[in-house]
């Protein structure tokens, strides 16, 4: 759930038609706001990929303060949300030089224009994505909003794209009752302002999870900071190395966590922080009282926060495979491998005083001899 800033102003928003041509009845129609309001200027346009063109979207006069809260949290979700990814832009990106042509103009008309051509290199992305991957032909339809963000705390850039109707209440952003309202926000965009210039950061958000080419490649035209196979490296040893105190202090805790991350970016191709944490900490409980999972999910949220990795990235496992493997050494010089979790396949076991590893398994069994059964040493010995 989206977190809100305190003492929101609410502001009045003057309409101002212009006479660009769109596939709508109504005229276009831009969202200026008085200098009270942290909204610049702002543009709301559905977008179908059914349809040949972005339509404007007519947002009413009692959206205001509902438009305003909405645009907040939009700003501080995208960059708080330990799942967000940093991108940067290509050099040639157009949407760049859209974003700063409609940062720097003070033109109504040139404000619609520029908002438009955003809008429509959006829905010319959905549409090639739609076009080559057959299971994303029902890409869910939404409206893109353009805004110019600026309060005492932040300026910025926002660009997202919102269900309405399903999740948001269209005339007022707010949540649909009884629906999460973050499940609204499809994707989104910030770009902080510093200086009047946009900065380099673009911090992405994608409600699935893993950031969507379509998003970030084919409209935006931006690149990851930090490639999949740096992330996955990073964020595998540095994960790893939160919880390495217990190899001394409670090996057993050592050790099944470290199979709950294997198991995590053995079985996962999409990296989420929030789903590794769910993994990793979840519902395990520790053998040893003086394990602290508190901690060990603090210092995890930090490394995020620090940019030691990404929130969200493609895990690249052929960077990391190698240091699944793990060798358990037993008396008699009998070594165990293994090269994937294995907390739930081999545990120790006492036996009349004698203790034992035992490892489920239904083959390699052809060359092990049973275990003597009570009955069979007594018959043995009569």
């Amino acid at each position: 759930m989206f977190n809100s800033w305190n003492n929101v102003r609410s502001s009045s928003i003057n309409f101002i038609s212009q006479g660009y041509k769109m596939n709508t009845q109504s005229p276009a129609i831009q969202l200026t706001a008085s200098t009270i309001s942290p909204i610049k200027k702002v543009f709301v346009y559905d977008i179908d990929v059914s349809n040949s063109a972005p339509s404007y979207n007519v947002t009413n006069t009692t959206a205001v303060k509902g438009l305003n809260d909405f645009v907040i949290k939009i700003s501080q979700e995208t960059i708080t949300n330990p799942n967000h990814k940093v991108f940067k832009f290509e050099p040639t990106s157009i949407s760049k030089l859209t974003l700063e042509r409609f940062l720097n103009s003070t033109s109504p008309a040139d404000d619609q224009k520029l908002s438009m051509d955003l809008a429509v290199k959006l829905l010319e992305a959905e549409k090639e994505t739609a076009g080559k991957v057959s299971h994303l032909n029902s890409l869910r339809k939404g409206s893109m909003v353009v805004c110019h963000f600026k309060s005492d705390a932040r300026e910025c850039l926002i660009v997202s794209k919102l269900d309405f109707e399903s999740f948001i209440e269209r005339n007022t952003y707010n949540k649909t009752q009884g629906l999460p309202e973050k499940n609204g926000v499809l994707k989104s965009c910030v770009i902080n302002i510093e200086a009047g210039k946009l900065c380099e950061d673009v911090f992405l958000l994608d409600s699935n999870g893993a950031i969507a080419s379509f998003w970030s490649r084919l409209f935006l035209q931006a690149l990851p900071f930090v490639d999949d196979s740096l992330n996955t490296k990073r964020a595998y040893s540095r994960i790893l190395f939160t919880f390495k105190g217990l190899a001394t202090s409670s090996k057993v805790d050592y050790q099944r966590l470290k199979n709950n991350l294997i198991g995590y970016f053995s079985t996962n191709t999409t990296f989420s922080v929030t789903n590794l944490l769910d993994s990793l900490i979840g519902s395990y409980e520790p053998v040893s009282s003086k394990v602290d999972l508190g901690e060990i999910k603090d210092k995890i949220n930090k490394l995020v926060v620090d940019r030691a990795f990404d929130g969200t990235f493609t895990i690249d496992d052929k960077e990391v495979k190698k240091q699944f493997r793990q060798t358990l050494k037993l008396d008699g010089e009998v070594t165990v491998t293994t090269k994937d979790n294995y907390n739930d396949r081999i545990y120790k076991k006492e036996i009349d005083g004698d203790l034992y590893m035992l490892i489920r398994t239904d083959s390699g069994l052809e060359e092990v001899q049973e275990y003597p059964s009570e009955d069979k040493e007594n018959s043995d010995t009569q």
